[in-house]
């Protein structure tokens, strides 16, 4: 038993000087391979220290290199998944970099606690010229309180050039209101399988089947 209780503690110990050893190997110190290494070690480990290691990097959302601030947002997702989303990983949809954003993108589907600023951010992102990030930015809305600027945000979505974003935008205004309506509409839009020039010369008993088919068709993938 004694012997026993030695192996875990000294296994406890060498996972902290394994976690400090890779928090510190991020440091703009050390050379780039370096800490791109730490950094995808951290992925892994993060978890046993969440707030120290929440705490480490933050700020390296803010760091000169791209490829740095990349693989900082997925292992500050990895590591705070499940809790409230941290403002930098939000901040880092509208990063000057394509990669970032897209990285940001990903992570956020780790969440659906968000802080109250997350809204002004968020609203920000989803008129990026990016149709990735405006996805991205739509989604995290259906989980924030209620506001008139959020309900505008989203509307504004409904007719996004881009189907994803649409698409996102009309769930979260679903989730955000309880409002089905413009889900439906869009829903209809997307998978009616004739036009609307075509719907004209069906019957009345035609087009309620074929906007059923459609509803419960569309509705069934995305739940």
């Amino acid at each position: 038993m004694v012997s026993l209780l030695i192996l875990v503690v000294a296994g406890t110990l060498q996972g902290a000087d394994e976690l400090t050893h890779a928090l510190q190997q991020t440091s703009s110190q050390h050379p780039k391979a370096e800490r791109l290494a730490a950094l995808n070690r951290l992925k892994a480990i993060g978890k046993q220290d969440a707030a120290r290691v929440r705490a480490a990097l933050e700020p390296l959302l803010e760091d000169d290199d791209a490829e740095i601030r990349a693989d900082a947002v997925v292992a500050l997702g990895m590591t705070t998944a499940g809790q409230a989303c941290p403002l930098p990983v939000i901040k880092a949809l509208t990063d000057k970099d394509k990669n970032v954003r897209q990285q940001a993108g990903n992570v956020l589907n780790f969440y659906e606690t968000f802080p109250p600023q997350a809204g002004a951010l968020l609203i920000k992102a989803s008129t990026s010229k990016d149709a990735r990030v405006r996805s991205s930015a739509v989604w995290p809305m259906g989980y924030l309180a209620r506001s008139a600027e959020l309900e505008a945000a989203l509307r504004a979505r409904f007719s996004d050039d881009d189907p994803l974003v649409a698409n996102n935008a009309t769930v979260a205004y679903r989730q955000l209101i309880g409002d089905l309506g413009p889900y439906v509409e869009n829903a209809l839009r997307l998978t009616m399988p004739v036009s609307q020039a075509d719907q004209q010369s069906l019957t009345p008993e035609e087009l309620n089947e074929l906007e059923s088919h459609a509803i419960t068709g569309a509705i069934g993938l995305r739940e």
